[in-house]
C-alpha cells in the first residue's frame, strides 16, 4: 500500500522533473554543509 495515499511512481516522478524544486533543494544543501562546518570547527 502506498504511504501518504500517494503512489511512489507519482512523487518520484513530481520531484524529479521539477527544476525550481532542484534548484531550492541545491541552495538548502549548500546551507546545511556551511552549518555543518561551522559546527565541526
Amino acid at each position: 500500500e502506498p504511504k501518504y495515499g500517494t503512489p511512489k511512481d507519482c512523487t518520484t516522478g513530481i520531484l524529479e522533473d521539477s527544476k525550481e524544486l532542484q534548484a531550492i533543494i541545491k541552495k538548502d544543501w549548500k546551507k546545511l554543509e556551511q552549518l555543518n562546518k561551522k559546527q565541526h570547527d
